[in-house]
């Protein structure tokens, strides 16, 4: 199901022929797997709380719910404080799958994710999943 993504390279651009940034791979993961279309989003890694504030004061917001226990296809926000600062797609088995500048699109269980630096700050589930 999430094999044909991973090794897809990151690119800031989100231009797939060239990679993905991590927004614009949920977006592409969500169209083919579940054909929800997510809108655009200017990631700005400078000024990463005015893109969730952004975020939360748009309509897409009303579209996600938070959720305890993550479920196959739920977006994961990461962090490495306390402000989200990376995303991805839980897949299930405690295993997310997203796109990393070191290394593309990966595969990640909550170890690895340490490793990255990463810790899990909430799990989403989008209301047409």
């Amino acid at each position: 199901m999430y094999e044909e993504y991973l090794g897809i390279p990151f690119n800031t651009g989100g231009d797939l022929g060239k990679g993905l940034n991590c927004w614009e791979f949920v977006k592409l993961y969500y169209i083919k797997e579940l054909s929800i279309q997510l809108p655009d989003m200017l990631l700005n890694s400078d000024n990463l709380k005015g893109l969730v504030k952004e975020f939360k004061s748009s309509s897409e917001y009303t579209n996600w719910r938070e959720v305890s226990l993550p479920e196959k296809h739920d977006v994961v926000l990461l962090t490495h404080t306390n402000t989200p600062h990376h995303i991805g797609v839980y897949v299930g088995d405690g295993c997310i799958i997203h796109s990393v500048d070191i290394a593309g699109v990966i595969l990640s269980d909550k170890d690895n994710l340490q490793d990255l630096g990463f810790r899990i700050l909430s799990y989403w589930r989008h209301n047409n999943a």
